[in-house]
């Protein structure tokens, strides 16, 4: 069977090269009604770049661009200023920003620890420090409320891409910052959409759900989650593999089409042969996932040098821009939503990205095409 609502035609467009990009991975929502101008078919301008030498991941929070090295969580703002820093982290492999408490959750592999902040103006005040042996290898980490009142004294759920133990943990924090497992959101080795082979990237979505990138050659997706403790499911208590919203699945059964962004198998498997490809809407190494404030989703795909953007309206509707000049193997984004005059917002306005460029790790910063217009007095610019 097929779905009777077929995929509107992809639109194509190129990112105007270098800019930076932040990690989407628990960043603060905004909801406003629609968006404005062009921003649904327009590129993104490439504004400026900065070397960002042993940088792992981006996020942005309040107008602030965090960036994590090894060592270092530091803040900037939207001009590259540096504005804090925090230092004396030990190997530092993740950070997240819970964007309704403002914690600052960061896991060192050197300890095998958690480390969760608040931040009040430049100050960063140490909350808690969780040791977590029970973790190998953790390259990602997120926050999402949905399912946390099954815990007594639990304000959120953090949890903890693992790809040498081939899980996603899942860890209750209470209101001190301290963590007690609850669990996994999700195993490997598996072939349906509910399982994770290769955690890479996580953000909350639009509808508290949990989006999971799934990096395995053999599947490159991002997979949405309803990440509710699974109490049927024994001590894993995992999350089940959640449909697109605005999308009509297949019937009688969904397909792994209606839970992923990326190459799946639609209504009619025996038709589908996956395999690496360039093509709009297919992935090749996502590890990257970021949510602006209409909901749209942007994924870093890596092995394809460019970003893809996705519409949360009709998640099969598709910007992809970059390249390999413009957005070199991109491992890191964020963007953040502007608000220009009195109550009007440019979704998505700062996008954030850390790539490889040819002189190293750098970060850049690209500015939608409306935001380009309003910051530059002519409005032109040359798109290479």
């Amino acid at each position: 069977m097929t779905r009777s609502s077929l995929r509107p035609a992809v639109l194509v467009f190129l990112a105007f090269a270098a800019g930076g990009l932040l990690l989407g991975g628990c960043g603060e929502k905004i909801t406003i009604p629609q968006p404005i101008g062009d921003f649904g078919t327009s590129a993104y301008v490439y504004v400026d770049s900065i070397p960002a030498p042993d940088a792992r991941q981006v996020a942005m929070d309040g107008g602030g661009v965090y960036v994590l090295t090894p060592s270092v969580l530091e803040w900037r703002n939207l001009e590259y200023g540096v504005v804090g820093r925090l230092e004396g982290l030990e190997d530092a492999t993740a950070f997240c920003i819970d964007g309704v408490s403002r914690r600052f959750f960061i896991y060192e592999a050197g300890p095998r620890r958690v480390r969760v902040f608040g931040k009040q103006d430049d100050f960063f005040d140490e909350l808690a420090v969780n040791p977590l042996p029970d973790t190998e290898t953790v390259t990602h980490i997120a926050t999402c409320r949905t399912g946390v009142g099954a815990v007594p004294g639990a304000v959120t759920f953090l949890y903890l891409a693992d790809e040498t133990a081939g899980v996603v943990h899942r860890y209750a924090c209470d209101a001190t910052g301290s963590l007690t497992p609850y669990g996994i959101l999700a195993r490997s080795g598996g072939v349906s959409a509910r399982f994770v082979n290769l955690p890479r990237g996580m953000v909350e979505d639009d509808d508290d759900f949990l989006l999971v990138c799934d990096a395995d050659p053999s599947r490159n997706w991002v997979i949405r989650f309803d990440p509710t403790p699974d109490l049927e499911d024994g001590d894993d208590l995992r999350g089940v593999a959640a449909v697109f919203p605005n999308l009509e699945p297949c019937y009688p059964e969904p397909s792994p089409a209606d839970y992923v962004l990326g190459d799946a198998a639609g209504c009619d498997p025996e038709e589908w042969e996956p395999a690496p490809t360039n093509a709009v809407g297919v992935l090749l190494d996502p590890v990257s996932v970021a949510i602006d404030g209409v909901g749209d989703i942007y994924v870093a795909d890596r092995l394809n040098n460019r970003i893809q953007r996705f519409s949360w309206a009709d998640t099969d509707s598709v910007v992809a821009y970059g390249g390999e000049k413009k957005t070199p193997a991109p491992f890191s984004i964020a963007v953040w939503d502007e608000r220009i005059g009195a109550g009007v917002i440019y979704y998505g306005a700062h996008m954030f990205l850390l790539v490889e460029g040819p002189s190293g790790t750098e970060l850049r910063r690209y500015w939608s095409r409306e935001y380009y217009k309003k910051r530059t007095a002519s409005g032109n610019y040359d798109p290479e």
